[in-house]
């Protein structure tokens, strides 16, 4: 919402301003920014303005990317400034945001003010100092001058008599609010009179009572107000902290709609509310919208404490109601927002013991607004926002409702996706639990794989789940659950080695996303495709048609996660065919959009240009690379990869013959590696082999060289197929046993030219 309201106005897109004319100012925002369409439309997905259809599993962090490109672009024709009023109450995802604008952007003049609480601190400490680029002030309570200057200035120069001045210092304790409040209740009470923007003094009294909080004192204030203006206050508290005049218009008895306007605009000299924008104060109807904000927070605190529950119960299911039909065409954006007006109905009506039928509807209504929410918040990959919405959906469902357990698969995708595996793998457990679960969920739970995969779980033991994952939803019929379960078996199929299985399968699903037409679901499965390809014996130059069709998929549908990857498999392609400086060329530029992405992990994972430098013999800078990628990995407590990398570094440390470190690094992927991570353990048995044999030790080197192949031959795995020889070949080299090794090479060589 902050962010929305913000890049609505930089854009000047009115409420009711149609989808295209609102991309269409965004655009111009973008300006010439590389992949300007793309931020353009990332942009308009996150802050409500289009649908989320087709954006790739990258998800969130593309939506960030897309959002600080586009502030940068702003910023590059001319400083920006972007100020945020009560950040402790954003969410995790809105400040992982800023935190991403701050960590990411270096080029542009951008300046991010983030007013907020002290209890932020408890969610983001380092935001109290020690975070690079960033500086925190805190604001200290005021001394008793500045708090006699604040009443100086607000009496407009007036001295209030002493004792009514200390009397004001002592209650404040340095809170202007407090100061201003408090001056107010006496203009109500008539002992200071208004006299244009200050205060001037009509008597002395004998006492004041001063409520001992700023919330009693708001309170007290609220008390004093005419029947008709509390009223009206109230039911913009409903609403929420900024509201327009119709809204609260909307709230009211038909009898006072034409008297909301000025009941509002009295509340504005009373400096309860203020004017929103520029509106023109005589205006007398609500026909002419005109809005309005809180004067704090707390003001609107005070006035929602004001109803009474079954009123506030009333005004928030009539506010939803209003809602669905008047902005009917910005539902996708609003469902949360309704989502929240109705459960609160909902939970005010059951507290006041009201007709079950009734609570029934309202909880199904509140339900169905908040899952549309969470559908939405994790096309863009809030997947906080995920869990938050979907808790709160089922926790207004019965236990066995179907709405219910169809949530819990996407509630675990999002769970995994923020560390939280034990509480998603319960999510898991409960569907296939369940005997009530429709069929299409349980296969949705059932293809589940990195999540299985996350836990440590082998492959072996996921391969039954996803195969009856598979035949639900073959039986089903429904072309994306098919192309879904086409695609975990393929994830399961890769990590096995089947890289042959792997690409048909891929292949098999790509046809049933495209007749789906999810855009997001075929680029996994593109990907998918030509990495099974890219490493199986099959692949090669043969690949290069496959990896050029993806390239202009990616970028014909703004995939920039799956265009990163395309250009780091086409640079190993075109390296093959000899053009090594275009290779380097296409490789960096797709690791620079993954880092530029802020997918630090996928930009470490993979090494073409390692392949590169290798087949170049330079070995040195081979090794530098790849102690790069260890050192990120490792920041980023990354483990999947990082074993792969560490035993590569050691591998080529060997072929340096530099092996001080080489027995530390063994140690450091044997506990990264999963037992059945066949890549890294044909790598991790080939260094060690390769060790024990400088160490003449040739027998064991020898047996364990052998195993290593043994290994690589439960795979197709063209790299490991050769690395593994490469290392036998190595260890009968420095036994003194060249011809052997000598034939092994030429195994290497001949499947190699077969290959390419």
């Amino acid at each position: 919402w902050p962010l929305a309201e913000a890049l609505r106005g930089a854009a000047e897109i009115e409420p009711g301003d149609p989808p295209e004319k609102a991309l269409d100012r965004l655009r111009a925002l973008a300006g010439r920014l590389s992949h300007a369409e793309v931020v353009a439309e990332r942009v308009a997905a996150a802050i409500g303005l289009a649908t989320a259809d087709g954006v790739s599993a990258a998800g969130g962090q593309e939506t960030f990317w897309a959002i600080r490109r586009l502030l940068e672009a702003m910023a590059r024709r001319r400083p920006l400034v972007a100020v945020f009023d009560d950040v402790q109450w954003g969410t995790p995802t809105f400040l992982d945001l800023v935190e991403h604008i701050t960590d990411w952007s270096r080029d542009s003049p951008i300046l991010l003010v983030t007013i907020a609480r002290p209890e932020l601190l408890e969610a983001r400490p380092t935001w109290g100092g020690g975070k690079m680029n960033a500086a925190a002030i805190l604001l200290e309570p005021l001394d008793d001058a500045a708090v006699s200057e604040i009443m100086a200035n607000l009496t407009g120069g007036n001295v209030l008599p002493g004792a009514l001045a200390r009397r004001i210092e002592d209650a404040a304790e340095g809170n202007p609010l407090f100061v201003e409040e408090l001056l107010s209740m006496l203009a109500d009470d008539g002992i200071l009179q208004r006299d244009g923007d200050a205060f001037r003094v009509t008597r002395v009294p004998d006492e004041i009572a001063v409520p001992p909080t700023i919330e009693l004192l708001l309170a007290a204030r609220l008390d004093h107000l005419p029947a008709d203006e509390r009223a009206v206050l109230g039911r913009a508290a409903v609403v929420g902290k900024r509201f327009g005049a119709s809204e609260v218009a909307q709230l009211s008895p038909d009898a006072d709609r034409d008297a909301v306007l000025p009941r509002l605009m009295a509340l504005v000299r009373k400096e309860l509310v203020r004017l929103d924008e520029e509106a023109a104060p005589e205006a007398d109807t609500v026909d002419e919208e005109v809005r309005f904000r809180f004067r704090h927070q707390l003001v609107r605190d005070a006035a929602y404490e004001s109803l009474p529950k079954q009123e506030r119960a009333r005004l928030h299911e009539a506010f939803a109601d209003w809602t669905e039909v008047m902005l009917a065409g910005r539902l996708p954006e609003l469902h949360e927002l309704v989502g929240h007006h109705l459960q609160q109905a909902y939970e005010y009506r059951r507290a006041l013991g009201a007709d079950t039928g009734r609570i029934r509807e309202l909880a199904q209504r509140a339900a169905g607004h908040l899952q549309a929410g969470a559908r939405r918040a994790r096309a863009i990959g809030d997947q906080a926002a995920v869990v938050r919405l979907l808790e709160r959906a089922n926790a207004l469902l019965p236990k066995e409702h179907p709405e219910r357990l169809a949530n819990l698969p996407m509630l675990a995708g999002a769970l995994a996706r923020m560390g939280r595996f034990d509480d998603a793998q319960r999510a898991i457990d409960e569907v296939l639990a369940s005997a009530d679960a429709p069929r299409a969920t349980r296969a949705e739970a059932l293809e589940q794989v990195q999540l299985a995969f996350e836990q440590g779980r082998s492959a072996t033991e996921v391969l039954p789940k996803v195969e009856e994952a598979l035949r639900i939803r073959r039986e089903l019929g429904a072309p994306g659950g098919v192309a879904s379960a086409l695609n975990a078996a393929s994830e399961v199929a890769f990590y096995q080695g089947r890289l042959g299985d792997a690409q048909n399968l891929a292949e098999e699903g790509l046809t049933y996303a495209r007749e789906a037409g999810d855009r997001a679901l075929e680029a996994e499965l593109r990907g998918n495709r030509s990495m099974a390809g890219g490493f199986s014996f099959q692949g090669g130059i043969t690949l290069e048609p496959t990896l050029r069709d993806d390239l202009e998929f990616a970028r014909a549908s703004g995939h920039l996660a799956l265009e990163a990857a395309t250009l780091t498999g086409h640079g190993l392609m075109t390296a093959m065919e000899g053009s090594t400086d275009q290779a380097l060329a296409e490789i960096a530029r797709g690791r620079d959009i993954f880092l530029d992405m802020g997918m630090r992990v996928q930009a470490f994972a993979t090494h073409p240009d390692v392949i590169i430098d290798i087949w170049q013999g330079n070995l040195a800078r081979a090794a530098e690379r790849l102690r790069s990628s260890f050192r990120e990995l490792t920041a980023l407590g990354e483990r999947g990869y990082l074993s792969t990398v560490i035993t590569e570094l050691a591998s080529v440390l060997l072929d340096m013959e530099e092996t001080a470190e080489i027995e530390e690094l063994a140690q450091l992927a044997e506990q990264a590696g999963a037992a059945d991570d066949l890549v890294t353990q044909v790598l991790l048995v080939s260094v060690r082999a390769r060790l024990l044999a400088r160490r003449e030790k040739a027998d064991e080197a020898e047996a364990m060289a052998r195993h290593a192949v043994a290994l690589a031959g439960q795979t197709e795995y063209q790299i490991l197929f050769a690395w593994s020889r490469l290392a036998l070949a190595d260890v009968l080299r420095i036994a003194d046993r060249p011809a052997e090794a000598a034939d092994l090479l030429r195994e290497v060589l001949a499947s190699e030219e077969a290959r390419a």
